[in-house]
């Protein structure tokens, strides 16, 4: 199951229910624009689950407010039936055999049991309490309402329930179960514990924490991966806790999604969509995260961006109508994803959220998977790559002569036998500075570069520690977010670094820092694009800060937004130090060549924004100016070479 969309699954039973109005929730006079084909069914209600059916191409929604229970037509896109099932049905679960549905009733003490040929009611399943949450192997297991004190304090329980036997459960909290694997997964606000329940009774065998409280869980369909949406690691309970109900739709902080494994049961990576992620499900090959524009507010918009579930890169970006709450599933049939969205122009908004269920068509045109764009680029530099020898000279294909061409990646040895991936910007003239920037970007002018190497991706902690390794590179800051401590990063890039640590690092690596020149030119083109991909922002290309604390993505996350040459990650996730010192009216008097910056200073120049700050930043023209002793957070580097010095990058 998903939990809540998701304010509404840890109810208050004194919750008054909301009237039923024939207010229009859905077309051009609610949504107030033409949304094309951004398909939606009308609903109008609040809406605490969803599931897909894929054997009867169906879905079914719970609606809270009014004790209903949605069946909708997937084929037509309509409301087929509404069912009366009971008081405030919060959650729902289908049999591992699609014969039945479970259906929390959580104004009540029972589980109602719907058979799906006949959508008939079938005897319920009375409880000793009133369930919150509810999975359903060969047993059903169900955790009560939770309530929540200061402190993050929760008073529940979770139980399995064979016949008329209840087996309460040391953990309470949302709920996943793997009928296949015989396993149970509970999430409490900060941990995930494992079951086992092959046996008569259910049996803790492992569990493992997560970063933030944690507002939704996710069993992918094999049984392998959880996905969850956590919150920003400084909530308290006062930001995450409205009203008695933990809602991920007035969250202070900016959410994430943790994937954890389910064999080691340890964290393996981290999602981040650059704004506030809601959901999170998956089918076969893809996962998708469900994200909001706002963490505070219904009348904005949304979207969804797909993931290859191996790789954990980002496919593609759909938009959605409305604010999205946790509401979200796949139908496996057809690769859709329906996702219940915050009507902004509710009338009823006194009365709580009203959601419609938008259609996302996730498969490509002609039925087919979506393209995935880059990811033969990435899974080429991030697999082993020979040593690169000195005697050893490239054969470089002809240089890019547009920002639509772009040279093949090289491959540089370092002294621990790894390797940087490169790409070669050839010699030329490019349009240096903005006349729309700051006016450190000024004047804009023309900048005549000799050829060099740039990384394709900012340096990993993995590639650092090698490094330290060495006993040639300092350890880095210690300080909450920095990389370097954390073992599941490796492949994000190393941060909390000063100037010096980055200067040495690329001397190691027999490379340099990039001047701010090459640097802007890497990234934009010759022709002065805004950003590395064009002129226009898009959220799906850099990993960015929209109004909150961000983290780190690995190296290779952001494929589309690749530079006109081919690097990675110009525009977000850190910034980059160059070699230049920074001067705020060097470029009135830099030389129209070559330029190397000052030949003095106090502070040196970092490129590229990142993920803490916003879009402006992210200008490939943007300047920032830092002291070379101090750093931050989302603070790296990436390196240089000449390319007529020898040796010079071997391509694979």
């Amino acid at each position: 199951m998903t939990p809540t969309c998701r304010g509404l699954l840890l109810v208050l039973v004194g919750l008054a229910a909301a009237c039923q109005t024939d207010v229009p929730t859905a077309g051009r006079d609610v949504w107030g624009r033409d949304e094309g084909e951004l398909t939606v069914i009308p609903i109008g209600a609040t809406l605490t689950e969803i599931v897909a059916d894929a054997q009867r191409r169906r879905l079914y929604a719970t609606d809270f407010d009014n004790g209903q229970l949605y069946v909708i037509d997937a084929t037509e896109a309509r409301v087929e039936r509404r069912l009366t099932i009971g008081s405030r049905p919060s959650d729902l679960s289908l049999a591992p055999d699609g014969a039945q549905l479970f259906v929390a009733l959580s104004g009540g003490s029972e589980v109602a049991v719907i058979d799906l040929q006949t959508l008939q009611r079938e005897p319920s399943i009375h409880l000793s309490f009133s369930p919150a949450y509810v999975a359903v192997s060969a047993q059903l297991y169900a955790t009560s309402i939770l309530e929540f004190w200061k402190g993050f304090t929760t008073y529940g329980q979770t139980y399995r329930i064979d016949g008329s036997h209840e087996q309460l459960l040391d953990t309470i909290g949302l709920l996943e179960v793997d009928a296949i694997g015989q396993r149970l997964y509970v999430a409490t606000h900060r941990s995930i514990y494992q079951y086992d329940i092959s046996g008569a009774q259910a049996v803790l065998i492992a569990q493992v924490a997560a970063e933030g409280p944690i507002l939704d869980l996710h069993l992918s369909a094999d049984g392998l991966r959880l996905y969850t949406v956590s919150t920003d690691f400084f909530a308290t309970p006062e930001h995450v806790i409205s009203h008695g109900l933990l809602d991920s739709q007035l969250n202070f902080g900016v959410d994430y999604v943790e994937v954890f494994s389910t064999r080691s049961m340890v964290k393996q990576a981290e999602l981040y969509t650059g704004a506030f992620p809601r959901a999170v499900t998956s089918w076969d090959d893809y996962v998708v995260v469900v994200a909001a524009d706002s963490a505070s507010t219904a009348r904005l918009g949304g979207f969804a961006v797909l993931y290859n579930a191996a790789t954990l890169t980002p496919l593609s970006t759909h938009r959605l109508v409305g604010t999205p709450t946790s509401c979200a599933t796949i139908d496996p049939s057809t690769g859709a994803l329906y996702v219940a969205v915050n009507n902004p122009y509710d009338i009823r908004e006194r009365f709580g959220e009203r959601q419609d269920l938008q259609i996302v068509p996730l498969m490509g045109s002609g039925g087919g998977p979506p393209t995935e764009n880059g990811a033969a680029l990435v899974d080429d530099v991030v697999s082993d790559a020979p040593a690169v020898t000195d005697d050893q000279t490239p054969d470089p294909d002809p240089p890019p002569g547009n920002n639509d061409e772009r040279a093949d990646p090289f491959f540089w040895s370092t002294p621990d036998g790894g390797t940087h991936a490169m790409v070669l910007v050839p010699d030329g003239k490019f349009v240096m500075g903005s006349d729309d920037g700051d006016g450190d970007e000024q004047p804009v002018r023309v900048v005549d570069l000799d050829a060099f190497f740039i990384d394709t991706f900012e340096v990993s902690v993995g590639r650092y520690r090698a490094c330290f390794d060495a006993g040639a590179c300092e350890e880095p800051v210690s300080a909450n977010l920095c990389n370097w401590y954390s073992t599941s990063l490796e492949d994000h890039p190393i941060n909390c670094v000063y100037w010096n640590d980055a200067d040495t690092y690329c001397r190691w690596a027999g490379l340099r820092l990039p001047t701010e020149a090459e640097w802007e030119k890497a990234a934009r083109g010759v022709d002065g694009g805004t950003f590395p991909w064009g002129e226009d922002f898009d959220r799906g290309k850099a990993n960015y800060g929209d109004g909150g604390t961000m983290r780190t993505t690995a190296i290779d996350a952001y494929p589309e937004g690749l530079s006109p040459y081919g690097a990675m990650d110009m525009a977000g996730n850190v910034w980059d130090w160059v070699a230049d010192w920074y001067h705020e009216h060097y470029y009135t008097t830099a030389p129209p060549s070559n330029p190397g910056g000052p030949d003095s200073g106090t502070l040196r120049g970092l490129r590229g924004g990142s993920h803490w700050f916003d879009p402006m930043l992210m200008r490939s023209s943007n300047r920032e100016p830092y002291h070379p002793q101090q750093t931050d957070v989302d603070i790296g580097f990436r390196c240089a070479r000449d390319a007529g010095a020898l040796p010079t990058p071997s391509r694979r």
